[in-house]
């Protein structure tokens, strides 16, 4: 494989109830990756359990059983897998991402809990505190979870820094118009970055209410969705150009502007109108 391409294989999976079978199911999505040829595997939010479901009690030796077993599987098969798990470290409990394979395993605390729409992930999650950036050649990836795909600010930052694919892994709720701003969102954080974004949902899964709206994407630099995913079960495997994210990036330059203004804050103009309800009322 050429340092200007990059494989990247999403893995949209539907979990259940079960620890050990979410597990089996992860691993086995690692190795149809890794069959397509894959040098990155990613995986949705929340493979332990799926939102919607009780959240397991769960003690540091499952996180670490989970964390050995994915490690060895990337290990075996030659790729980054990226996994969304959850992680307890003392009294605190983590929604994060796991990164292993390819010599290092390490991991992305969720910074942007998921406090809406009537659900409040911070009463059972504390909050990440660092952006997490993966260098792989000419290709750096920078990695968000769900509600991190509404603060363009994390993205921007990562892509100060280098970032030229976002990797977002995600159990997003379903509901009126929830499909629609996942969309508009994946492309306007393409928009902001000039940068590829893969989304990686989970499946559908009619036993976690609520959750697991599928559509997993692969969006072009230039907002453009290239592939997308329904609500089942399925995989995308994109191969990433470097030559096309430089055309990208050199025919909008916003992160060239960005660069050459750091501190550039616009001021502020303000007039008072007077309201008059008569007018222009029908």
């Amino acid at each position: 494989m050429s340092d200007a391409t990059l494989v990247i294989a999403l893995e949209q999976i539907a979990l259940g109830p079960s620890l050990q079978d979410n597990l089996a199911h992860c691993l086995l999505a690692l190795r149809r990756a890794a069959a397509k040829g894959a040098r990155v595997a990613v995986l949705p939010e929340a493979c332990m359990r799926p939102f919607g479901l009780p959240l397991p009690k769960l003690s540091q030796q499952a996180s670490t059983a989970w964390t050995a077993a994915l490690s060895a599987c990337a290990r075996d098969l030659g790729l980054l897998a990226i996994v969304g798990l959850f992680r307890r470290q003392g009294p605190d409990f983590y929604n994060t991402l796991l990164v292993t394979g390819e010599h290092l395993t390490t991991g992305y605390d969720k910074t942007h809990l998921y406090d809406a729409f009537g659900f409040q992930e911070s009463k059972t999650t504390a909050e990440g505190r660092n952006c997490l950036i993966l260098d792989l050649g000419a290709f750096s990836l920078g990695l968000a979870l769900c509600y991190d795909l509404r603060f363009p600010e994390h993205f921007l930052t990562m892509a100060a820094q280098g970032a030229n694919v976002m990797i977002v892994c995600a159990d997003w709720g379903q509901g009126v118009n929830k499909l629609e701003q996942w969309r508009l969102l994946c492309q306007a954080r393409a928009l902001d970055c000039t940068s590829y974004v893969l989304a990686c949902g989970q499946a559908e899964n009619h036993l976690a209410s609520g959750f697991g709206l599928g559509h997993s994407l692969w969006v072009e630099p230039n907002g453009k969705i290239r592939q997308e995913l329904g609500e089942e079960e399925g995989e995308i495997v994109a191969r990433l150009d470097l030559e096309a994210l430089t055309q990208a990036r050199k025919a909008l330059p916003v992160l060239a502007w960005r660069e050459t203004h750091p501190a550039f804050t616009p001021g502020l103009r303000r007039h008072a109108l007077p309201f008059c309800p008569q007018k222009g009322l029908v």
